[in-house]
């Protein structure tokens, strides 16, 4: 019985890690792509504060 039992968990277990690292995967890579978005929305504002502020 422990061995149906040990054989069933590695079937669910196997492909719930393989799900979970492919989509912290493309979790991760959308957090790098919303950086990096970020960082150009705050340089593209700063630029027009110190445009806008300079007589």
């Amino acid at each position: 019985m422990a061995l149906y039992n040990t054989a069933f968990g590695l079937i669910v277990a196997i492909p719930s890690m393989m799900f979970y690292r492919h989509f912290r995967a493309r979790v991760d890579g959308l957090l790098v792509e919303m950086e990096s978005q970020a960082v150009k929305l705050v340089e593209v504002l700063h630029g027009e504060r110190q445009n806008g502020s300079k007589p």
